[in-house]
């Protein structure tokens, strides 16, 4: 990101910080470091930091932790970062293969990086599971808390918008895809995720894209030079309400996470209740996105009905 663009993307983000809390008076308002790379590459991060801290803005950074040595550390705390996640799910050889960078590296500098932030900075230990194995979760949690970071953040897996490709995520092909769009449809309304109301993206081109998932950056609905957060609003709910071109192959979307649900019962892997309690969470997650976006200034659209997958006619060498 230049450093014009950078100043145009503050001066959006204080304004848009002003009408969130206007609209949301008990909400928080935060900017974080991070995206589609590591920040800490960046040559002036420490400088955008201390600049977004001074204009009012409350500052987070995600972070691999591989570069975050003493002096970046001291660095980044005196800016007045608040908030420092840690993207380190894995220790030892599995670290490595996943990561591709020393573990060892790593582990001592956000080790002490930890005690240095200690009461002036939350570090988080931000752990994927990659794995689909919870009791992995559990372990990792508990190495990093002997190692001083006690706080820890599980993620699900999440497909990028379906640039990673998962095998169970091939959302285009997921037969369970229409039936569990039609049901948010008639219990709750156009289908569509919250995330791009709650947590808005500003690339390092300085354009606003759907959310931080649109990892090809598909989906643009605006740019820091040409129109505020707040007057993206309804483009985004045009691009959520349709699914495309990022929802419809995305493991966040709240169609898809109950499709998965479905398809897993089918299977037998979970009873009726989980599928219950994944259609009332998909539901409820429908109901924040309609509420954001009408807040922001935005109409709910139509949503667009998903494509059944075309039946494969298997083909017999003769």
């Amino acid at each position: 990101m230049s450093d014009e663009t950078f100043s145009r993307a503050l001066e959006r983000a204080v304004e848009h910080r002003d009408v969130v809390k206007r609209l949301f008076p008990d909400s928080r308002f935060n900017v974080v470091f991070c995206g589609m790379g590591e920040p800490l590459l960046h040559p002036r991060v420490v400088e955008y930091a201390r600049r977004a801290t001074a204009a009012g803005l409350e500052v987070h950074l995600s972070t691999n932790g591989s570069l975050l040595d003493d002096a970046t550390g001291r660095a980044l705390l005196d800016a007045g970062v608040r908030a420092v996640f840690l993207n380190i799910g894995e220790h030892g050889a599995s670290y490595e293969a996943v990561y591709r960078l020393p573990f060892e590296r790593t582990r001592d500098r956000v080790v002490a990086f930890a005690r240095l932030a200690d009461q002036r900075c939350r570090v988080v230990a931000v752990l994927v599971d990659h794995r689909n194995d919870p009791g992995h979760l559990d372990a990792m949690r508990s190495y990093w808390a002997g190692l001083g970071i006690a706080r820890a953040q599980p993620h699900a897996l999440n497909n990028r918008g379906g640039s990673l490709h998962v095998e169970h995520m091939q959302y285009d092909e997921h037969p369970y895809v229409v039936p569990a769009w039609e049901a948010l449809d008639h219990e709750v309304g156009t289908p569509m995720c919250e995330v791009p109301f709650h947590w808005m993206f500003i690339g390092y081109d300085g354009r606003y894209y759907l959310c931080s998932s649109d990892w090809e950056k598909r989906a643009k609905v605006g740019s820091v030079f040409e129109g505020s957060l707040l007057e993206a609003t309804q483009e985004r709910a045009l691009r959520a309400a349709a699914r495309s071109p990022v929802c419809r192959t995305c493991s966040l979307d709240p169609t898809n996470r109950l499709a998965e649900a479905l398809a897993e019962a089918e299977d037998g892997a979970v009873d009726q209740a989980s599928v219950d309690q994944a259609r009332r969470t998909a539901a409820a997650r429908v109901e924040v996105a309609h509420r954001a976006a009408v807040r922001l200034g935005g109409t709910i659209p139509a949503g667009t009905r998903p494509q059944r997958p075309r039946t494969r006619i298997p083909v017999i060498p003769a």
